[in-house]
């Protein structure tokens, strides 16, 4: 989080608030699986199904993997990701910004 939204006056997202995003999120996972499957443990047959990219999506994670060297690995952890940003949208597809910013969490890892 930038600094000057940190320390600015403007209140964030209360406890309350982010709980029914949460839990609405978590009901469109159950729902779109179908076993009660989070996006967390889903498996490549899953990934296939539930993550796919756009042709814009695909372009940035080539540019993601060759620039940054993410590995497969971290090409499916980041895809489970930017599905779950998505559906805490209540977004259908996975866009641009969703799978932006779960690169931008891959890297947190890489640093700490």
């Amino acid at each position: 989080m930038p600094y000057p939204e940190l320390t600015g006056r403007k209140p964030g997202t209360g406890s309350q608030v982010m709980r029914k995003v949460v839990h609405a999120a978590r009901k469109i996972q159950y729902s779109r699986q179908g076993d009660g499957t989070t996006n967390s443990s889903l498996a490549t047959k899953g990934l296939k199904a539930f993550c796919d990219l756009t042709d814009a999506c695909l372009l940035l994670m080539r540019q993601a993997m060759t620039e940054l060297g993410l590995s497969a690995r971290a090409y499916d952890k980041v895809r489970r990701v930017a599905r779950t940003i998505a559906d805490l949208e209540g977004e259908a597809e996975i866009k641009e910004h969703h799978l932006a910013e779960g690169i931008q969490y891959r890297l947190l890892d890489r640093k700490f």
